[in-house]
This record gives structure tokens, C-alpha cells and sequence, in this order.
């Protein structure tokens, strides 16, 4: 026995008679026992006797070429530019290149980058030293060892001790 997807594809060809007896008697044999596509076969046979009792239409001579005269015409009412998906994003990866050459070249050649940043600078450490006077200042705090051992190795404060250079040796001195 056939499936029922072979029987179903082969229901138009059953109702036109074009099959072969083989096929014919197996797609009957299928009918009689498969309720679903009995079914099925009972609507497309019901579809085909009504659309073969409609009266047949007979188009005019010139139908074609007036319905293309009248596609062109809503074609041509109806057509705006339209931006391809390519061109649109093409534009929009050089846009954003151009913004970001833009963005270095105003950054990197800003005209006065140094002095801006000496001056905050400057502005942070003078009130830094505002904010520190007055601990700097107390007897305490200077008399205490953990500030004395960090002003002793604070290197700022500390000038470069002398080098004796005879006790300097070079490479090439000490292999001779």
C-alpha cells in the first residue's frame, strides 16, 4: 500500500484519470482504507466540479498590452530612489572613518596640550601642600620616627650624594 503523501500527490493526476492502472488501483486501494485522506480527496474532487461549472472567460484582444500599459504607468508613479543596502553602508563605514581622522587629528594636534595639563597639575599640588600644611606644621607629626625615617628616604628632599670617583672602575679597567 502507498503513504499518504504519495497518495496525496497523486490526487490531482487520480481525478483527471492520467495515471496509470497500477497507480490508479493503488491510490483507490489507499482511499478505502486511510479516513484523513478520503477526506481530503472528497475536497479536492468537490473544488473540481465547482471551478469546472464556472463559465469560462474569454479576455479582450489587446488585454495584455493594456495591462502592461497600465504596470508601466503605477511603476512609473510610484518609483522613488531607493538607497541600497551596499551604498548605505559603504557611506556609513566613511562617515565614521572621517570622524574618527577627525577626532585624532583635533586631539593630537591640539596647539597648547602642555600647558593645560601643567596647570591642573600645578593646581593639584598647591592644594595638596595647602591641605598638608598644617599637619606639617604640629611638633607632633614631625617629631614622630615613621614620619622621620619617610623624610629621610623621601628622595625629593634628599640632595645626590657626592660619588668618589676613584672608587669608579670601568669594564674595561677591571679585566686589565
Amino acid at each position: 500500500m502507498i503513504s499518504c503523501d504519495t497518495a496525496k500527490n497523486m490526487l490531482s493526476d487520480y481525478l483527471e484519470h492520467t495515471l496509470s492502472p497500477d497507480e490508479q488501483s493503488s491510490v483507490e486501494e489507499h482511499l478505502a482504507h486511510c479516513y484523513q485522506c478520503k477526506r481530503v480527496f472528497d475536497d479536492v474532487a468537490y473544488l473540481t466540479e465547482k471551478l469546472r461549472a464556472l463559465p469560462v472567460i474569454r479576455p479582450s484582444e489587446d488585454f495584455d498590452g493594456q495591462l502592461r500599459l497600465r504596470i508601466a504607468e503605477e511603476y512609473a508613479q510610484n518609483t522613488h530612489p531607493v538607497i541600497s543596502k551596499k551604498g548605505f553602508t559603504f557611506g556609513l563605514s566613511g562617515a565614521a572613518l572621517i570622524a574618527v581622522i577627525t577626532f585624532f587629528v583635533l586631539t593630537t594636534n591640539s596647539p597648547e596640550p602642555q600647558p593645560l595639563i601643567q596647570q591642573s597639575t600645578n593646581q593639584i599640588i598647591s592644594k595638596a601642600n595647602q591641605m598638608s600644611a598644617p599637619i606639617v606644621r604640629n611638633q607632633a607629626v614631625r617629631n614622630n620616627p615613621a614620619v622621620k625615617l619617610a623624610d629621610q628616604n623621601d628622595s625629593l628632599n634628599q640632595q645626590p650624594q657626592k660619588v668618589n670617583q676613584a672608587n669608579i672602575k670601568l669594564v674595561d679597567q677591571v679585566k686589565n
